[in-house]
């Protein structure tokens, strides 16, 4: 977390210069201007933001962004029911399976989970 530069707290108007991270300073700098007759508690706290650190963090990730149930419809498309028991041997595939009951418990059994994840990868690099 870092904390922006107030200018000057004494005039009708606050100029908020938020260091860059990423580039020079010789380079544009973004400012805020607020009055302080709409936001006169400014001059009594810090200015804080944040940076999303965690944006493109995995790049060679294939299943970054993907949902589980875009998952399940994409193979359910491709192999059908049948297939996706004869390769993931679980239950939900098997006896009355449907995207509701199958989420239900890959979102609390992770080696199912993980099982359908590596079955999507291998089909999806086919």
């Amino acid at each position: 977390m870092q904390i922006g530069k107030v200018d000057s707290c004494l005039t009708s108007n606050v100029s908020i210069h938020l260091p860059s991270t990423t580039q020079p300073s010789s380079v544009y700098t973004p400012s805020v201007t607020f009055h302080l007759k709409q936001f006169p508690y400014l001059c009594c706290m810090p200015i804080e933001y944040t940076r999303n650190e965690n944006l493109g963090s995995q790049p060679n990730n294939p299943l970054h962004g993907v949902k589980l149930a875009d998952i399940l419809n994409h193979l359910v498309t491709e192999l059908g029911w049948k297939q996706m028991a004869n390769e993931v041997n679980i239950n939900c595939f098997k006896s009355n399976p449907t995207i509701n009951s199958s989420l239900k418990f890959l979102r609390k059994t992770p080696w199912a989970r993980e099982k359908v994840e590596r079955l999507y990868l291998q089909i999806i690099e086919e």
